[in-house]
């Protein structure tokens, strides 16, 4: 199997399925202009994404260095030595014992996240899938990816970055907390992630430093900071004429490429008609639709998103009921306690969740009910 063309004939989230649903092995390869992405897959499974073995070394080296998990004297040594041996930056620094595997392993996976759900947000550029028998995991590996996990995350990511741009426009912006308003805020309450961001807020790093030193990513970083803007908790820290600059080149309110929506629509329905056809080595270019849809076609992917939705606030029913040993009479309790964000408690469709608890029994939907199963 061979596919190569451009995103703008085949967009990436069907590319994806087209792989996960077929459950090929082999090597993607997506460019546009300067930069490109070798992802590696593995029965249909995302298992390593790296953007050149040199520049993910560097972005490695960086992060490593900047959380004080090693020092940049040992980054530039150890890149001195990796072009004269031609061995990667992690294989030397497993080999040297410089970092707790454990740290250096979660830094890594951070990195080839990033890079993975980063392409997304391209709006052209061209892909190449090269089908093997096997792919060399020489460089690394992180746990694998399913493709329907993989399009869920790049959904609930590019559905929020406008929304933390608002709040912060550049992530070369310094942010500080706001000590006058951390006087009222019940640190328990915030989110780990955000308590980590707070922490590191103290004037002196842009958004983008603090969320390489916090080791949350640069998404869920920058969604904690925007949060905490919103809050007042923490404080942009720059000029108007700055201010004012980073919101001009800040993208549009909604930023999702139209052909992410169409696909992930397609997605959806493909995967329905797969799974009803149960025919798992057909030609699946025959089962993809067509990126049409009308509004129905967008109430299937709203409906699909709100599945993941109600899992997200299901989980945080459980953790409240085991923590406290009752259910909450209301949802916003579990904003209140630092579970969810407020807008979790709203469906895809932009209505509250509908919610009722009685003794140990809660119902939980939204504001349209899910299709029954096998329908």
């Amino acid at each position: 199997m061979a596919l190569e063309g451009t995103l703008k004939d085949f967009n990436l989230p069907d590319i994806f399925q087209l792989i996960g649903y077929q459950r090929k092995t082999g090597l993607l390869t997506l460019s546009r202009e300067s930069e490109s992405l070798t992802v590696s897959i593995v029965d249909g499974n995302v298992v390593w994404a790296t953007p050149g073995e040199e520049a993910f070394d560097d972005m490695v080296g960086r992060a490593l260095a900047r959380r004080g998990l090693v020092s940049q004297t040992l980054v530039e040594e150890l890149t001195r030595k990796r072009r004269e041996t031609q061995q990667g930056l992690v294989y030397l620094l497993l080999k040297q014992g410089d970092v707790p595997p454990l740290d250096l392993q979660r830094v890594v996976e951070t990195k080839v996240r990033e890079a993975l759900y980063r392409v997304f947000r391209w709006r052209d550029g061209r892909y190449q899938f090269m089908a093997l028998a096997t792919v060399d995991l020489s460089q690394g590996r992180i746990d694998p990816i399913s493709t329907e996990n993989l399009l869920l995350e790049a959904i609930r990511q590019m559905d929020e970055w406008p929304l933390i741009h608002r709040q912060l426009p550049s992530l070369d912006l310094k942010v500080r907390k706001n000590e006058e308003r951390l006087g009222a805020v019940d640190v328990e309450k915030l989110t780990p992630a955000e308590r980590t961001v707070l922490e590191l807020a103290d004037g002196s790093g842009t958004a983008r430093e603090i969320a390489e030193l916090s080791g949350l990513g640069e998404f869920d970083a920058c969604k904690a900071m925007a949060d905490l803007i919103a809050d007042g908790s923490l404080t942009v820290v720059a000029s108007e004429q700055v201010l004012r600059a980073a919101a001009e080149a800040a993208p549009a309110r909604r930023e999702t490429p139209a052909w992410l929506l169409r696909g992930l629509l397609g997605a959806v329905v493909a995967a329905v008609l797969f799974l009803q056809t149960a025919v798992w080595r057909q030609d699946p270019l025959h089962l993809l639709p067509s990126a049409g849809g009308g509004e129905a076609g967008w109430d299937r992917l709203r409906q699909h998103k709100l599945h993941a939705d109600l899992w997200r606030v299901e989980r945080a029913l459980h953790l409240y009921l085991l923590t406290t040993g009752r259910l909450p009479v209301r949802l916003e309790a579990l904003v209140e306690a630092g579970y969810l964000s407020a807008r979790a408690l709203r469906d895809p469709w932009g209505q509250p969740l509908r919610y009722q608890a009685q003794g140990l029994e809660y119902r939980l939907d939204g504001s349209r009910a899910l299709p029954p199963p096998g329908r």
